[in-house]
This record gives C-alpha cells, structure tokens and sequence, in this order.
C-alpha cells in the first residue's frame, strides 16, 4: 500500500453533501472512503466497522469541532493515534504538522482541490513511517511559544526539552495536550511552563509519545502492521513528578506566577496557564470574571420561584435580574445586555416560547443565549425535538446547584474565547457559536489590535481592529469582492461560521467613518431589523395564504396563547383569508395581523404568494 491504492480513509465533513462529494472523488481516485456523520455515535460505529487507517476531516485547527472529534478519539484507545489529514482554512502550522506522525498530520488549504489533494494523500503512506515524530528549533521566546499553542491546539502528547544540558535546562509535559508536569530550575508546573515561554533564546526538541521518544508511536499507521496500541495511563498524572534532577519542592511562596513589569508579548503563559487551570501570570488585558459578569435574566411568573432563583444565584456571584413576562423580559433586553436568560414556558402576555422567537426576530438580541425551563415534559421536550432555536431546555424540578452548573457549562464556549483572547492568545473557534456580534463587542472591550479570519459556505472574510475599533471588513463571494458594509452585513448574519483570531499588524484607516465597533453595531442591528420589517410587510401584502407546519401547529393550539385560538384555528385549521377571519368573528385587522406575525414568529405558519 505504499502508493496509497486502497487507503482506507474515513471522511467527516459538517456538510454530508460536501462529506459525500469528497467521498465520491476519493473513490473514483482508487482509494477507500467512506463519509461519516459529525456525530459522536456515527464515529465510534464507522471507526469500528470500517476501521479506517486515516481520517478526512474539514475543521479548523483549534476549533471546537476538531476538539470534540480528537476526544472522542481519544476515548477509543485503539484509535487513539489514527493520522487526520485537516481540510481547512488556516494552514500556518503545516510546518509543525507535517514533523508528526500521528494526530494532526496534514493541512490541506480550502476549497478542496481533487488535483492537487489527492496527489498529498498518496505521498502519506510512504511519507508518514519515515517522519521521525520530533519537532526541532531555537529562537526567541515568541517562536517556543508559538510550538507551546500548537501543542495544545493539536492535543499532542509527548515531551518538550528546553536547552537541553545547559544551566538554564527545562522541560514540560503533555497528555492529549494538557500540560502535565513541567520543570525549570526551582520552578514547577505552569510557573516553569511560562518562565520557559519567556526566555530570550532557547533550543527546543519536542518527541511525541507517552514515553517522550515516539516509543507509543512506533508502528506503521498506514500499513495496517500495528503492534497493539498502549493506553495512555497518564492522565492522572501528578503535576509535581518532574523527568528533572531530584529536588525539595520549593516552598508555597515560590510557587506564586511572577508579575512581569511588562506583558509577556503573545500571552501564552496565560494559556498554559489555562491547559492546567491555574492562572501563570496577569493578561495582557484585564480577563473577565465567569461569574461576576455573568448577567442573568429570569423570567417567571410566580414571584416566590422568582424570589429563590434571585437569592441563590446572587449569593453565588452573578449580578441578576427578574421579569415576570416575555413582554417585560424583552423591555429590559433592550435596556441592558444579559448573558444568559432563562425563562419559563408557561406565562401570561408572552410565555417563552414566544418570548424565544422575539428574542431570535430581533438583531440586538438575536445572539442572546435562552434556557426554557417547564414543568410540562411533554411541552418542553416537544421543544427540544423540534429545534426552536434555545441553548437549552430544563425541568423545573432540577435543583439550583445542578442549574448553576448547567450555566456554567452552556456559557463555557464564550468564556473560553475571552481568557484566551484576553491573554493575547490567537484562537480558532466556530463563531457563529458564539454569535458574530458578541466577538465584535468582545474584541473592543478588550482594545485588540489585530485580523479576524474566517469562512462560512458561501463567503471569506477577514476583519481588521485597531484598539478595539473595527476599521476594515472584507468578503469575497467566489471572484466579487463586497464593500465594507456589504461584508459586515454577510458576517453578522452569517450561519456556520469559523474563523481565527490573530494579534498585532499595521493600522488601516477606518471604512466605517471612525466610529466605535459598539454604535457601528448598534447601527447595522438597526438596519437589519428595518431591512427584516419591510421583507415582512411586502410578503404579507403579497400572500394569499398560510403554509402550516401541522407538527408544530398541534403545539400551537395546545399551549399557544389563549387569546390567539380562535383566529389561529379559522386561519390554520379552516384555511380562511384574513378578511374572511375578520368578517366571521368580528376582529380587527390589527387583531388578525398580532396574530399572523405570532404564528410566522414562531415558525407555525409561512406565507404564500
């Protein structure tokens, strides 16, 4: 199998089209695929029934997908060292990449090219056996510090040796690219970790495998001639044993991250920090507190449930707030932001559901992340099932601390973004996930200066920041370039996607006239809320009919408003025009409209020309 003929390659793409497109090139080629759902189920059986001997995947480097794919990987022991060949957009680390022989071993530059692709894939099976697993190199700290990201984003496990045999010697760690010990002189842990990242020069060797000399990874991957894969035992492992000379652990004092007089200039110590979860040094930019800022919204109408959730969760940290109803909820939505808000299914005025499809209808709220929370099993999980658009869905009888933790968890993904981008670390994540606007927002709070990177199926972008302030923003749709607010429009509203965030680079005079990202925002949700109105007015005075979604009608009619039924049955159930609605029952036009706009929001009812 040296030239590749046969391969067995199994293909995971967000897009089961695309998933199937590569799939079929890939066959015709010679080779053996085989497409895959994105689904942590689907991976296991493939990988189990067809066994593949590499894997096909189109993500980002760093971005939660390829997280979420690599450990479920590495959860199967026996899959745990499959090569993965990247289809992405950013391939600025094939140099450490292509050093590997497990993992992350190839990244291939977007859109998929069958020529030049393939012609890669056939060179891996012979290329790979002979790739040593070692990445060497000396330079300045930003250049160790550079290998240190892409360990972690990569989620290597091996050793890290710094100046080997010299006075200022050190060396680090990883399992599945979480630091596990680290040495520099008296220093441990994260502490020796970031002092390592410091050093002015430095000399580096970093040997993958569970042995530190590639000794988990000597077999052929490709070749099908493996020896029985060793489980990796080290998970667990204390961050004090270090591979150094013995030594009396230095006193707790001497354990305390130093204060650098001056930012580290990339802030990685902050992120190896963060791999450990103990904080190394102060960020280049103050980091947010998870629960201080963490503004919450509950929405309830029974004042004692209201009472409780207020209490518990105030003593916990988080600055909170009530709302007794969807329709006071939205009124303070638009007063001050929330982080999160949680509301109950079953109110008068505008119960959640509703107050969900309002929230999703409107740009300044639009990336709000909502909880619904119902005593009704049945109402809630028919939610679920149907996709409605909220992060979660809980029972009432879950008990606070459960809940706080639940927040915390479906909170996680931002915070992430903002400890990394706060400490001055470049980050790849779906951003689309996180909500476009929120980034922007973020990106100013923090005075970044840097280039947002990213891709969706349909557009390129890339966004310039100088202190916080968007300056330029560029799409490309195949060969037209948009202009700049063409480009933000296309990435606000955007679906799916992921980009990559880096710091530093020249200044660019400003496309939007100088102002502040926060009023260019506020002005674009404005526009795009006028652009939503309209759209919505010209169909209504074009359609002569409702299209029902019957499953979601029969939901309707059971917990919808109670006011809304009468109209909502003779437009949905009898198939009446407006005016005939009108005429039967005596309403108002203004009536039938409130209600025509309720079933659209909540996707009940689409209009017909």
């Amino acid at each position: 199998m040296s030239n590749g003929q046969g391969l067995r390659i199994l293909v995971l793409d967000p897009d089961p089209v695309s998933g199937q497109q590569v799939a079929m090139t890939l066959d015709a080629a010679g080779l053996d695929p085989q497409a895959c759902a994105f689904e942590a189920r689907a991976l296991i059986d493939a990988l189990r029934g067809f066994n593949p001997q590499l894997l096909w995947v189109r993500a980002e480097l760093g971005s939660d997908t390829l997280g979420r794919l690599l450990a479920t990987l590495e959860r199967q022991a026996q899959f745990a060292t499959l090569p993965i060949v990247l289809l992405c957009q950013d391939v600025r680390e094939a140099a450490y990449v292509r050093q590997m022989k497990t993992g992350v071993v190839e990244l291939l530059q977007l859109p998929f090219s069958p020529r030049l692709h393939l012609a890669r894939l056939r060179l891996l099976p012979r290329e790979l056996p002979e790739r040593r697993g070692q990445l060497r190199g000396s330079g300045t700290g930003r250049d160790l510090q550079s290998l240190l990201e892409h360990l972690i984003r990569a989620h290597r496990t091996g050793t890290l040796s710094v100046n080997e045999g010299a006075s200022n010697e050190g060396r680090a760690f990883f399992v599945k690219g979480v630091l596990q010990s680290a040495w520099f002189g008296k220093q441990q842990g994260p502490t020796a970790l970031a002092s390592l990242g410091a050093l002015p020069e430095a000399q580096w060797q970093f040997s993958e495998g569970a042995d530190g000399a590639g000794g988990l990874f000597e077999w052929d991957a490709l070749s099908g001639e493996a020896d029985e894969p060793l489980e990796l035992q080290l998970a667990g492992a204390s961050p004090q044993v270090a591979p150094g000379p013995a030594a009396a652990p230095p006193p707790p004092a001497a354990l305390e991250p130093p204060r650098p007089t001056a930012p580290p200039p990339t802030g990685y110590a902050n992120l190896a920090a963060g791999s450990a979860g103990v904080p190394a040094t102060a960020p280049t930019v103050e980091a947010a507190s998870d629960v201080s800022q963490t503004a919450v919204l509950f929405v309830d109408d029974d004042p004692a449930l209201s009472k409780l959730f207020q209490t518990y969760f105030s003593k916990k940290g988080y600055p909170v707030d009530t709302a007794a109803d969807g329709v006071e909820a939205m009124q303070k939505l638009l007063e001050r932001p929330f982080e999160i808000v949680i509301a109950d299914l079953n109110m008068p005025r505008l119960d959640g559901w509703g107050l969900l499809r309002v929230l999703r209808e409107d740009a300044r709220t639009q990336e709000t992340p909502v909880a619904l929370f119902s005593c009704h099993d049945d109402y809630r999980e028919s939610l679920r099932a149907m996709h409605a658009g909220a992060q979660a869905y809980y029972p009432k009888s879950l008990r606070m601390n459960a809940l706080e933790l639940q927040v915390r968890e479906l909170l996680e993904p931002r915070r992430r973004f903002e400890r990394l981008a706060s400490g001055g670390q470049s980050v790849t994540q779906n951003l689309s996930a996180l909500g476009a606007q929120w980034v922007l927002k973020l990106l100013s709070k923090l005075k970044v200066t840097g280039r947002l990177d990213a891709t969706d199926a349909w557009a390129t972008f890339r966004l310039y920041f100088t202190s916080g302030v968007l300056t330029q923003a560029v799409a490309r749709v195949e060969n037209q370039t948009l202009d700049p607010t063409q480009a933000l429009t296309a990435f606000i509203t955007g679906r799916g996607i992921e980009g990559s965030l880096a710091f530093g680079g020249e200044s660019l005079p400003s496309a939007f006239g100088g102002q502040s990202t926060e009023d260019l925002l506020a002005y674009m949700a404005e526009h795009l809320n006028e652009m939503k109105r309209r759209s919505r007015e010209e169909a209504q005075a074009g359609a002569k009919a409702l299209e029902v979604d019957a499953e979601l009608y029969q939901l309707y009619a059971s917990v919808g408003p109670p006011q809304y039924r009468a109209i909502a049955q003779l437009l949905c159930e009898v198939k009446l025009l407006p005016r005939d609605v009108m005429a039967r029952l005596g309403a108002t036009p203004q009536e039938v409209a409130t209600v025509v706009n309720d079933l659209l929001l909540r996707g009940v009812a689409t209009l017909r020309a």
